[in-house]
């Protein structure tokens, strides 16, 4: 782990141990290879075995950062609840970020800042409404704004993942998603990543691509030109 040097939201996380708290995703994103290599179906770990994994790898090798590799972590606020606060009841000192929609309520968020959380990376990947509808993501940008304001609030790093020439995008759609950003105040650095739509076998989008009549996905460039 000494030879991984990561800076996330300004933070060094050169000793960041990944862990997983569960695995598959029951939304609907047409963009999305999870249903293929993971399924629909969302398994949960039990948040007493995640707890003593943490312990193990803090008393072994010494490190407190954590990286949650969940597609959505916060898919089970239940299960998030219940982890979070067996973390503070055992006065677990660690700092961990994860990936997590955009549903998320602002209590949820409260409760992870208070166990540790210091980043969460959220799948926006536009803020066109057309654009999400296309791309099956039930994101409500109300909702949204208010969730990423909460975690400015509350001392989490908020930063936002986007896709861009899906072929579904124009001009009004990508106007819309950087006025999104600029009214949040969103510099470069709190965006992951703003990258090209790849078609991945088995989604929905490389159906589409297929129907549209234009040729297969292709493994290693961009959707270009549209569909």
């Amino acid at each position: 782990l000494a030879e991984y040097h990561m800076t996330i939201g300004g933070k060094d996380f050169s000793r960041a141990a990944p862990i997983s708290a569960s695995r598959g995703c029951p939304m609907q994103c047409t963009f999305c290879s999870c249903r293929k290599f993971e399924g629909n179906g969302y398994r949960r770990r039990q948040p007493s075995m995640i707890l003593n994994e943490i312990r193990a790898v803090q008393k072994q090798h010494g490190i407190n950062r954590f990286m949650f590799v969940d597609d959505t972590f916060t898919m089970d606020e239940g299960q998030v609840r219940d982890f979070c606060e067996k973390i503070i009841k055992a006065k677990v000192d660690i700092d961990w970020i994860c990936w997590s929609c955009l549903q998320v309520s602002e209590g949820v968020l409260a409760l992870m800042k208070k166990a540790g959380c210091s980043l969460i990376s959220f799948g926006l990947e536009s803020a066109s409404p057309d654009v999400l509808r296309k791309f099956k993501k039930k994101i409500d940008l109300g909702h949204a704004r208010k969730v990423i304001q909460a975690c400015r609030a509350l001392g989490i790093h908020a930063r936002v993942t986007l896709l861009v020439n899906s072929g579904h995008e124009t001009v009004q759609s990508m106007t819309e998603t950087l006025e999104f950003l600029k009214g949040l105040g969103f510099k470069k650095e709190m965006i992951d990543y703003a990258q090209g739509v790849w078609i991945f076998p088995g989604t929905d989008l490389e159906r589409e691509l297929a129907a549209s009549g234009r040729p297969g996905f292709d493994w290693f460039h961009p959707v270009n030109g549209g569909l």
